[in-house]
């Protein structure tokens, strides 16, 4: 085989490979996610900001813990300035299985994010 098909062999298994359903850690669900979106058209950079910002959040909070946030919070992280798109990019998240979004409809209360082990 020539170092081209080595090298084009090499990316495609790297592409494909995906973490064991046991080592369901914070940065393997942050990289699983870069690998999903390579081949995901849908996907912006509003949502990769998106994204992004709330691994962060949930990656400060202790084991085990839900990630429960406000879009006022998170807004100015992932420079969404509005909130239609906020809630539009959130819910095709949602709807596209990189998170699970449980609206609160509550202003006192946030809204919880879970993120999805593909």
């Amino acid at each position: 085989m020539t170092a081209q098909g080595l090298k084009a062999k090499r990316k495609q298994e790297e592409k494909n490979y995906r973490f064991p359903d046991y080592m369901e850690n914070k940065e393997h669900t942050l990289i699983n996610f870069f690998q999903d979106i390579e081949s995901d058209n849908r996907i912006t950079t509003a949502h990769i900001s998106l994204y992004v910002s709330l691994w962060k959040r949930w990656n400060e909070l202790q084991p085990g813990q839900c990630l429960i946030i406000f879009s006022y919070e998170v807004m100015p992280v992932c420079k969404i300035s509005s909130y239609s798109t906020y809630h539009k990019i959130i819910r095709q998240l949602n709807e596209y299985r990189y998170i699970k979004y449980t609206p609160s409809y509550n202003h006192y209360s946030g809204s919880m994010i879970e993120f999805n082990h593909k």
